[in-house]
């Protein structure tokens, strides 16, 4: 079996609500004129401002994914998204582009993550907040254990976002 083919044009910025994943990905996006793409302009067709008062349900957050991995496809990008399951989005590989790009996994801690959802104009609830943000940790120790180079981590929590777009935009330079 072949290694996946790392696409180095293509990145993914992931990590739980209110982490700060939008804000740092439109900054690398300009100063990398890169083009950007969060789910967020997806989400409004897979969840409809009529259905807003219920949680977003997991088939809408797939559709939504699937919509923005559609839109993207083998381009030069940067991807934004929250999900509650970034193991199963890897060991199902449903999405080859998320499998073989390198990512950003950005995490702020689980009050802080809750608090800025909730001053967002669209916040989702606080147990997706805290689904997202253990999915976030778990990926984290994955990358950890492999050691692979493929995969960033940024706490908005110790690190400025300057400093954190500064480390994201090398990250997403470097060949």
């Amino acid at each position: 079996m072949n290694a996946p083919v790392l696409c180095h044009g293509t990145l993914c910025i992931v990590g739980p609500p209110g982490s700060g994943k939008t804000t740092i990905g439109r900054a690398v996006a300009t100063l990398s004129c890169a083009a950007f793409h969060t789910i967020d302009d997806w989400a409004g067709v897979a969840y409809p401002p009529s259905a807003r008062s219920t949680p977003m349900t997991n088939a809408q957050v797939d559709q939504a994914m699937s919509m923005l991995f559609g839109a993207v496809a083998q381009s030069s990008a940067i991807i934004e998204f929250a999900h509650h399951d970034y193991m199963a989005l890897l060991n199902q590989k449903r999405f080859p582009l998320f499998t073989t790009s390198r990512k950003v996994i950005v995490l702020a801690d689980i009050e802080t993550c809750i608090a800025r959802n909730a001053a967002r104009r669209s916040p989702v609830s606080a147990n997706y907040v805290e689904r997202a943000w253990l999915s976030a940790r778990q990926l984290i120790d994955s990358y950890a254990v492999q050691s692979s180079g493929h995969a960033l981590v940024v706490d908005t929590t110790a690190t400025s976002i300057s400093t954190a777009v500064a480390m994201v935009a090398r990250f997403f330079n470097q060949e």
